[in-house]
């Protein structure tokens, strides 16, 4: 039996499969739907050896939640579990997104710490770090990361649920900090969104769309919440490691209120302070974060949402969520080169470069900085090392040139049928 899933999360495991999760999961590989993933990350300090995660949405915030385990983990639809049967030996190849009984080649090795990345023909690639915390922040620079470029600031949260003052996020931040050596550390400012529940608001507002990331910032329980934040990072701002990074923009005016409010903190008034574009408005305002910002995150995840008009927590409208769609490359290859001619330093931020086959599309239409996991840092880095950038431009313009993600697929050497594969 060999079953070709949607890989996700590299490494490989065996084990047997089980569909419980109480009781000792180590050496077993859980098979388990998407709404079980909470459960899971509550007893998150005794993994199974391996996932299979069913009829999930790709690019979902819960999915992301998962790469804080760092274990093999691939995704399959429902009517390919139907043959799994639990106690059945089995072997994982989260790379490959392959399940099978047979043993299969072992992966490269990882880096050392703070390997700096390059092509095959010399360009520099730089491969940071998305983290929520300082565990993530040690395994980002044991996985050679390059630097932290997103800190997920919105996932540190006391305990108990009170809400966080300043004193909590110095001691948050100052721990990150520590685990991350001497690599640089860009913070984005609390991002809250309705997928993202937060313990100490109850009364946070649900909106399918518009409610969240900086635009929350006057109201008085993320105000409050907000200025506790920028006091801690005053306190730590002067080590010359910190930048910053502001949540779901879409007009100019609102990067310059919070450039505004800055002024109040003289240390962070003098950080980079960087645009998260995340919206087709802000993707269009290339020219207008040119003159405000000092950098630019693409936030992939939310900013194919908008582009496809789909919400990519819904497991049900994942096909929509086309991340091979030749429109969709067309507009991120047109915002790489808009960005190149303004001299506008920019990185891609998500599981965007973390698709199969999407990465050596990138670095055709030129990117070279990128924020992902840290589990993903090896894998992106072998793929960096081989890749030959004229030879990345020349796949680029021919997945462009087609008329449907299938034929994208297939010139990656993908399963044309089924997405991710």
């Amino acid at each position: 039996m060999i079953l070709r899933g949607v890989p996700l999360i590299p490494g490989r495991a065996r084990g047997r499969l089980t569909t419980r999760m109480e009781g000792d999961l180590a050496g077993r590989i859980l098979l388990l739907d998407q709404r079980d993933i909470p459960s899971l990350l509550k007893h998150a300090d005794k993994p199974p050896a391996g996932l299979i995660v069913l009829n999930a949405a790709r690019f979902g915030h819960v999915l992301i939640r998962l790469f804080t385990l760092a274990i093999p983990t691939l995704l399959l639809e429902g009517d390919q579990a139907v043959n799994l049967v639990p106690g059945r030996l089995v072997e994982l190849d989260g790379e490959r997104g392959l399940l099978g009984d047979e043993r299969l080649p072992a992966p490269p090795p990882e880096p050392e710490g703070g390997m700096r990345w390059r092509m095959a023909d010399g360009d520099p690639v730089e491969l940071m770090a998305s983290v929520s915390d300082a565990r993530g922040a040690a395994e980002a620079l044991r996985r050679g990361a390059t630097a932290i470029g997103l800190v997920r600031s919105e996932y540190l949260h006391p305990t108990p649920p009170n809400t966080p003052d300043a004193s909590f996020y110095i001691k948050a931040l100052s721990e990150l900090l520590e685990a991350s050596s001497t690599l640089p550390i860009t913070v984005r400012l609390f991002d809250y969104g309705p997928d993202k529940p937060v313990p100490w608001w109850p009364e946070a507002p649900i909106a399918p769309l518009g409610w969240q990331g900086s635009r929350l910032y006057e109201l008085e329980a993320m105000a409050s919440v907000l200025d506790a934040e920028l006091t801690a990072l005053e306190n730590l701002g002067g080590n010359g490691r910190l930048s910053l990074l502001v949540p779901y923009l879409t007009h100019p005016w609102e990067f310059e209120a919070i450039r505004e409010r800055l002024q109040r903190w003289p240390r962070l008034a003098r950080l980079p302070l960087g645009a998260m574009v995340e919206t087709p408005a802000a993707a269009f305002a290339l020219p207008e974060w040119r003159v405000g910002a000092d950098f630019v995150g693409l936030g992939c995840n939310d900013l194919m949402q908008a582009f496809h008009a789909t919400d990519r927590n819904r497991p049900e409208l994942a096909r929509w969520l086309d991340p091979y769609a030749p429109a969709w490359l067309r507009f991120l290859a047109r915002l790489a080169d808009e960005g190149r001619d303004l001299g506008l330093p920019m990185r891609i931020c998500g599981q965007l470069p973390s698709v199969p086959g999407l990465f050596h599309l990138l670095l055709g239409m030129g990117f070279r900085a990128f924020s992902v996991e840290p589990v993903m840092i090896p894998m992106l880095g072998h793929i960096a090392r081989t890749a030959d950038a004229s030879v990345a431009r020349d796949l680029l313009e021919q997945a462009c040139g087609v008329s449907t993600s299938a034929e994208v697929r297939t010139l990656l050497g993908l399963s044309p049928d089924r997405p991710g594969r």
